[in-house]
């Protein structure tokens, strides 16, 4: 989907293991073209696991230059 110029893909995961074992995931990614062929990856994961002292967050982000 674009949104104000940015390409955004939003992807969810439900894991559904033993009761110990289910996890969902949460990913949000935003691609933004810049000047000059650069372009600029955000990338936000959240990890939702049944055990609250496992859940994680992560954000990448990425700068991609072509010549």
């Amino acid at each position: 989907m674009d949104m104000a110029g940015n390409a955004v893909t939003f992807k969810t995961v439900d894991i559904d293991g033993t009761s110990d074992q289910d996890k969902t995931i949460n990913s949000i990614t935003v691609v933004r073209g810049l000047a000059a062929g650069t372009s600029l990856t955000a990338k936000y994961t959240m990890t939702d696991v049944v055990d609250a002292n496992a859940d994680t967050d992560a954000l990448e982000l990425k700068l991609s230059v072509s010549f």
